[in-house]
């Protein structure tokens, strides 16, 4: 057979026109109507080289509309193909009335509208598949988030949107938004929020991956970064613990607010353990007699105070006037306290 010129085996002609069709149809999209769908411009792409948006983007880059078919290969050399994630945001006018947006992926995707969840499919799919929502929208600014997972195969991303006419009559509007709002979402598993930028104190609260948050603000270095809860109360993350969308730091006032100082931690004494040595004891600077040296002795009869256990519990840490040291634990009779409550010396 022949395939472009050259004489091939059937099963390798079999194998190349397969390879065709998939990568020909991995875009087979059915068109919202007959007119010409809008993709926005300058959307800001921040890619992670994982599929849970985890960590540090590896990729930030500007995208000029997400239309891509990455087929079996990868966004770019700094990622792994088919193993990835993607955060899109764009802020875009649009004129009051419904819209209806269109995502689609192979692999799983979502989006926002001003932080409203229209489309939820971050999951995976054995082919590319596409989704819709349609929106009554304010006339005016709308902040706009598109996730998406690649996960293993084929890879490649869809988002669009089109008008579909005025609101409709008893419908909701998601109002303009002529300022965006700087969010914060949570890139590890599980987040600290503090009273004040600094670790000294316990958490406020504990928060987890994917959780949103709108920011208020941020100390003078950009290290911390002042953060608005559901519950309404305001706390400090981190700056390694959140990814930013919906806007830009740059704007952000600058919260001069003192790091609170560390909380006194409270005085535990130390138990009350005293020994007598039954038989003249030597002391030694280690726990062991092989690799320790000598440096006093006990006379039989002699009143020590107990201060540790060594790791193998047969070595005692004692303390008389003047000497510090090591003896061996069967030499010595406990007389008061209890060997069980001691720290443990390594």
């Amino acid at each position: 057979m022949r395939l472009f010129g050259f004489k091939v085996g059937n099963r390798a002609a079999l194998i190349v026109i397969s390879s065709m069709v998939i990568a020909a149809t991995l875009w087979v999209i059915t068109p919202l109507t007959t007119a010409t769908a809008d993709t926005g411009s300058n959307w800001t792409g921040q890619y992670w080289n994982n599929t849970t948006f985890n960590g540090n983007p590896t990729l930030t880059r500007t995208d000029s509309a997400i239309n891509f078919n990455w087929a079996g290969g990868s966004p770019d050399a700094s990622l792994p193909a088919g193993n990835f994630s993607v955060k899109w945001t764009l802020t875009w006018n649009f004129s009051g009335g419904m819209y209806t947006f269109r995502a689609g992926a192979n692999g799983g995707i979502r989006a926002f509208i001003d932080s409203t969840l229209i489309i939820n499919q971050l999951h995976s799919t054995s082919s590319f598949t596409t989704y819709t929502a349609t929106v009554n929208l304010a006339a005016g600014n709308h902040a706009m988030e598109v996730d998406y997972e690649a996960e293993g195969g084929l890879s490649g991303a869809l988002f669009d949107w089109q008008g579909a006419g005025t609101s409709t009559s008893g419908s909701t509007a998601i109002p303009s938004t002529p300022v965006p709002q700087l969010q914060a979402q949570v890139a590890v598993d599980v987040a600290n929020v503090r009273t004040d930028p600094s670790t000294n104190n316990p958490p406020l609260t504990q928060v987890f991956f994917g959780d949103t948050f709108p920011v208020l603000g941020a100390n003078t270095d950009g290290t911390w970064y002042l953060v608005q809860l559901p519950s309404g109360q305001t706390g400090w993350m981190w700056r390694w613990t959140i990814a930013f969308f919906g806007g830009t730091t740059n704007t952000l006032p600058i919260l001069n607010t003192p790091a609170a100082p560390p909380a006194a931690s409270p005085v535990v004494p130390l138990p009350n353990v005293q020994a007598v040595s039954i038989i003249p004891v030597i002391v030694r600077d280690g726990p062991t007699e092989h690799n320790s040296k000598k440096i006093g002795a006990l006379q039989a009869g002699t009143t020590v105070k107990v201060l540790a256990l060594s790791k193998s519990q047969a070595w005692l840490l004692i303390q008389v006037p003047g000497l510090e040291g090591w003896v061996f634990e069967p030499y010595m009779n406990i007389t008061v306290g209890d060997l069980g409550t001691l720290p443990i010396h390594n």
